[in-house]
């Protein structure tokens, strides 16, 4: 064998004897040079016998050395194509021209050509001197190849070249190499008894590198078995090694270990400072990447969120890892989220910034789809929906990735859920199922059929929920079944099919179902009490409950009820008492809220205690801690109890202050506006008799109704405020008569309004405007203006401008009839006021006394009048 530490003569160095021919000079030199590690000139020498000699009988074992040479200068691609050239020549050396072409492959990083090579060497020369170096080379490819069954079948089957006494001494590079390489596989494989009793058969001693490699099994193997203390012992040991032979490589992997051991421990802490080890400069970009996002992500696990950012920080000032920069940003968005949902104040902003640089900045996709569900996620916690539906549909337009195409559908499917709109809801539920099937996420899969399920049932969809529902019964290990099961039988509650719901709790209880959801069943079948009004079974019921689900979460929502409860049935001071009890036990729920609310609308209703009323809800109101729906609500109706009592300026006082709260407007819209018009409508209680004090408390009050159209113009909330400001200028019309003309434009312009417009709303409008429009009948033209009253009258009498799908307002319906009764009888009109005289009667038969007087007079007028 003649390799790269082999020699071709025996005897000692200096010039060949003087009696050998050039071409064996020659031949001789190139060879001494290659003895020497002169590979340069090696591989000149080798060329040149190999070009001039061709007939020589070492023609092809020169071939074989400038190869090698060329080898050992890493030139894999020369040497491999000096081999392949000389191949069909090789002779008696073909096996080492096969061995030599496999490590060029090898080093190349061809692993498939290389174990071709190698296979080819084993089978064609099973009596190579080669075999055992070729078994254990076959052996590393199919190592890097992650196939460690092989890798075992291989060195299982030679077994014998490297166990048999005395095999496995210090100097047996190979065989040792062979005991190491099926250690490891067997470890790969999970067979840790193997794989320690085959690490057994290596000598004490051995070099530096291969005990290195040793215990880094034994670590591993340690660690698998849970004694990940020893292992940690091990890993020390191993960063002592390398340290020692100046081993960067070594180190690196000593600190991964050593991290990858602490994680197990779930000591976050110790694992991120094993990694920090290797954010040294002189590491490669590679390592430090690794390392840096290692860092991160156990701090983070760990809670330590400004140790984390401080490490982004960190990556973002490194010039050479300035491609990380945006995954940094983009990870400081995710901590920030991660950070507000756990409580911290201001961080949600920080996170939304973070996403939009991110969005703006980057021009890699992925990372920008990435972002924008960040900032979607963001925007939806800042209860900014419209525009975290924008986020997610720009998210989807630029998302390949299956996996955050089916979340982010998912999530947008969600918001159309909360939104109501159930049909598109179910359609993209649907959707996202189809696209889970491909990224195999079973979790997403099983929650996008439930949610399906939810949102066809939430349509009224009734028989499509229940299809849905089939398909989730023939699954197996659909975690949301029972949950499916509970809200069709609360549908069918809800629809009054108590037979059917009984079916389907009794099938719910088959099987194990949760203690929330026996729970919440429970409480359902006390929900069908309460339907019946039996209060004595429901008070029992919760009695029951209470007893039987001491931890439950839902408890203060079932005291509540079984407080209200005791309220139905007449027990109204008992009722006060549970009330009382609930807000001393547990003052800052919202269950407490609730019951301070009861206690409020109880004295507000009785008429005679509007005092304490007021003071019940200013108390709600003032609680920043209560939940906004029910502290807006509270500070609106201590406005409404303040004018029960005539405390006008202290009803004035609270209505500015929810239209002053920033809060009330984006939280409770609806409380918003009522605000407005409820100041409004109180400056039109307060209109003075004089003049000047008049047109001061209709400046007021318009200037309240106007801040509601600026707001929303063109919508039917607008609508309602014009119809107010017509209704103000017409009430201060009898001491100004100008004024008439700006309450028929108001009118007139709560009738423009083109949205959707409620019909009371409409039709209160074309009174008012047929009223402003008959205080300005007068001289020549008065029949006319009466008769465009009168059709406004009509309008609303007739339902003129109904829609299909609207039907008449009784009220206003009969206070039109009325005012065109009277309108028409001016006008000479009788058969028509006659008409609708005969009308009315039938229609609205509490009028019918005074309708006959009516039509009594009209007969009589038309005899006087033919």
């Amino acid at each position: 064998m003649l390799c790269s530490s082999g020699t071709v003569f025996s005897g000692g160095g200096g010039d060949p004897p003087s009696g050998i021919k050039a071409d064996e000079r020659l031949f001789i030199s190139a060879v001494r040079s290659f003895q020497g590690g002169h590979w340069g000139t090696s591989v000149r020498w080798f060329g040149e016998f190999i070009r001039t000699q061709s007939n020589s009988p070492r023609h092809s074992l020169a071939i074989l050395l400038m190869a090698q040479s060329h080898f050992q200068q890493r030139s894999f691609k020369e040497a491999y194509t000096a081999l392949a050239n000389g191949f069909s020549n090789a002779g008696p050396l073909e096996g080492e021209f096969l061995f030599w072409m496999a490590e060029c492959r090898m080093s190349q990083g061809n692993l498939e050509a290389a174990a071709q090579y190698y296979r080819k060497l084993l089978r064609e020369y099973p009596e190579s001197n080669r075999k055992a170096e070729t078994i254990v080379a076959l052996a590393n490819v199919l190592a890097r190849q992650n196939d460690w069954i092989k890798v075992v079948e291989n060195l299982r089957a030679a077994n014998v070249l490297f166990t048999k006494p005395g095999a496995l001494d210090a100097g047996n590079e190979v065989g040792l190499e062979g005991v190491l390489l099926l250690g490891q596989a067997l470890l790969e494989q999970g067979d840790l008894l193997s794989s320690y009793s085959t690490l057994e058969l290596l000598p004490e001693d051995l070099l530096p590198n291969q005990n290195w490699r040793r215990i880094l099994l034994r670590a591993k193997i340690a660690a698998e078995r849970g004694e990940v203390d020893q292992a940690l012992l091990m890993g020390d040991q191993l960063r002592t090694i390398a340290e020692q032979e100046g081993w960067s490589d070594k180190l690196v992997s000593s600190y991964q270990l050593r991290a990858e051991l602490y994680e197990r421990k779930l000591e976050w802490g110790k694992a991120a400072r094993e990694y920090a080890h290797l954010l040294n400069d002189r590491l490669s970009p590679a390592i430090r990447t690794h390392a840096f996002f290692n860092v991160v992500k156990l701090r983070v696990r760990g809670g330590d969120f400004s140790g984390a950012l401080s490490t982004l920080r960190d990556i973002r000032q490194q010039i050479n890892l300035e491609l990380l920069h945006p995954i940094a940003d983009y990870i400081a968005g995710e901590i920030y989220l991660l950070m507000h949902l756990s409580g911290g104040e201001g961080r949600l902003s920080l996170a939304s910034e973070y996403f939009e640089k991110i969005k703006l900045q980057t021009r890699n996709e992925l990372l920008q789809a990435h972002a924008l569900w960040g900032l979607a996620r963001c925007q939806i916690l800042d209860g900014e929906v419209m525009r975290a539906i924008e986020s997610m549909q720009n998210c989807l337009e630029i998302s390949k990735s299956k996996h955050l195409r089916a979340w982010v559908q998912y999530n947008l499917a969600l918001e159309h859920s909360r939104q109501g709109v159930h049909g598109a809801a179910s359609l993209m539920f649907r959707n996202v199922r189809t696209n889970v099937l491909k990224v195999t996420s079973k979790e997403l899969m099983n929650a996008a059929l439930f949610m399906q399920f939810k949102s066809t049932l939430a349509g009224h969809n009734v028989s499509g929920a229940e299809i849905l529902l089939g398909e989730m019964r023939g699954q197996r290990g659909v975690s949301y079944l029972r949950e499916a099961l509970l809200a069709m039988a609360q549908e069918k509650i809800d629809r009054g099919e108590r037979g059917a719901a009984n079916k389907i709790f009794v099938e719910f209880r088959r099987g194990d179902p949760s203690s929330n959801l026996l729970a919440a069943a429970d409480l359902e079948e006390i929900r069908l009490m309460v339907i019946d009004r039996k209060w004595a079974k429901v008070i029992t019921a919760y009695d029951i409950w209470l007893k039987k689900y001491p931890r439950h979460q839902s408890r203060p929502e079932v005291f509540f009820d079984r407080a209200w409860a005791l309220a139905q049935s007449g027990q109204a001071e008992n009722a006060v008492k549970s009330f009382n009890e609930l807000i001393k036990i547990r003052p800052n729920i919202r269950q407490a809220f609730m019951a301070k609310m009861w206690l409020a609308d109880r004295a507000y209703n009785s008429m005679t205690n509007q005092l304490t009323a007021e003071k019940l809800y200013k108390d709600i109101y003032g609680a920043t801690n209560c939940p906004p729906s029910i502290r807006h609500r509270a500070g609106m109706m201590a406005g409404r109890a303040a004018i029960k009592r005539q405390g006008f300026s202290d009803a004035r006082n609270a209505f500015k202050s929810l239209i002053d709260d920033e809060k009330v407007k984006t939280k409770s819209p609806q409380i918003h506006i009522e605000a407005f018009f409820a100041l409004g409508d109180l400056t039109i209680m307060e209109l003075g008799e004089e003049a000047q004090g008049q047109i001061k408390k209709l400046t007021q009050a318009t200037n309240a109704f106007d801040g509601i159209i600026q707001e929303s113009p063109t919508n039917a909330v607008a609508a309602r405020a014009w119809g107010r400001i017509g209704d103000c200028c017409l009430r201060v019309s009898g001491e100004q008569p100008a004024y008439l003309k700006h309450a028929q434009m108001a009118y007139e312009k709560a009738l423009a309004i083109t949205e959707p417009i409620p019909v009371n709303v409409r039709s209160q409008s074309r009174i008012g405007l047929a009223y402003a429009l008959e205080r300005q009948a007068s001289g020549e033209g008065r029949a006319k203006i009466l008769q465009e009253s009168v059709d406004h009258l009509l309008a609303v009498y007739f339902g003129r401008d109904l829609k299909v799908t609207e039907k008449q307002d009784p009220y206003w319906r009969a206070q039109s009839g009325l005012i065109a009764l009277r309108l028409l009888e001016q006008l000479g009109s009788f058969d028509e006021a006659l008409k609708i005289c005969e009308d009315m009667k039938r229609d609205f038969p509490g009028m019918q006394p005074g309708l006959r007087l009516r039509t009594e007079r009209l007969r009589q007028l038309k005899d006087k009048n033919p």
